[in-house]
């Protein structure tokens, strides 16, 4: 526990939030939509089920939404990072370890994405028909967020090359809550 403590204190160090982020034009027009895509998903989990599947499915993904969109800018994922380098620091661990360790938590992050994104289309089968849609953009922020982990981690190789470039990462990055905001706006619209 100390150890992690101490990591925990060294991470936060050299980690501050207002630098972290992604302050540019960019950064601000994907916090714009996956705000956006949250309020009107919100709207539609407020308007009930009958407006386009699940009200829990609807809140579910307002809240992911929203969280993205405050991650966008604190980016909580190098502070995670640099805390297991101190961590890693501090117990000595060789670089193979360091690697076994960042490959476990890769698949890790991989499969919990696949199987979320897996369970909410079978727990949705019956209304697979209403939700379609919001279910791609899940499965693309799903895909952003793997290839992110896969930065993250080092692993190389021409996908990684090709989808790490500024304007694939930023096209990745806002297809899932352009499609979820694209949903959720019909969903609404039908409703009235």
């Amino acid at each position: 526990m100390t150890d992690l403590l101490h990591a925990l204190s060294c991470s936060f160090g050299s980690w501050t939030f207002w630098r972290e982020g992604d302050p540019g034009y960019a950064g601000w027009v994907t916090v714009a939509v996956y705000a956006a895509a949250a309020t009107l998903s919100g709207v539609v989990a407020m308007r009930g089920g009958k407006a386009g599947g699940s009200r829990a499915f609807w809140v579910l993904v307002a809240v992911l939404l929203a969280g993205l969109a405050i991650n966008k800018q604190l980016d909580l994922q190098i502070l995670f990072s640099r805390t297991m380098r101190c961590l890693a620091a501090d117990e000595g661990w060789s670089d193979p370890d360091r690697r076994a360790i960042q490959q476990q938590v890769l698949l890790g992050v991989g499969t919990g994405l696949a199987a979320l994104v897996g369970l909410a289309a079978v727990g949705l089968r019956r209304r697979v028909a209403r939700v379609w849609l919001p279910l791609v953009g899940l499965a693309l922020i799903a895909l952003f967020i793997a290839v992110r982990a896969a930065a993250f981690n080092h692993l190389d190789g021409p996908m990684h090359r090709l989808l790490t470039t500024a304007r694939v990462k930023d096209t990745l990055e806002l297809a899932g809550p352009l499609v979820i905001l694209i949903a959720a706006a019909l969903r609404v619209a039908r409703r009235r």
